[in-house]
């Protein structure tokens, strides 16, 4: 189940990259953003142990690891997403200049995309 959820986690965070309209590598970093954000529970490992053995940019480490950094915001509006957190999400979102009256066509790509992979 955590594996699934890193997968919806990465697609909707990929997709809020788009539409922020980020840069291509950026919806690529935020795809790894949301798929590596419960690797620390599917592994049982703490976070920063597993992040000092990854080749992967500091802006994500700094992210998985601080909760700090530029990507911050977009893991931001999908924990508050998904946690049913509006004034929290919404406030994320308008950092990253994300309509939300999208947000939930958005979510459900996620999961479509995650059980297409099931």
């Amino acid at each position: 189940e955590l594996v699934r959820y890193s997968l919806i986690r990465a697609r909707f965070c990929e997709l809020l990259g788009k539409e922020s309209r980020s840069s291509a590598d950026e919806a690529s970093e935020l795809f790894l953003l949301g798929l590596f954000s419960l690797l620390d529970a599917i592994l049982d490992t703490p976070m920063e142990q597993l992040m000092a053995k990854m080749p992967l940019s500091d802006a994500l480490k700094e992210t998985l690891v601080e909760k700090q950094g530029p990507l911050t915001v977009f893991l931001s509006a999908v924990l508050a997403y998904e946690t049913g957190q509006p004034a929290e999400c919404l406030h994320a979102l308008q950092q990253i200049g994300v309509n939300p009256e999208g947000v939930y066509d958005l979510y459900l790509a996620a999961i479509k995309f995650a059980s297409i992979i099931d």
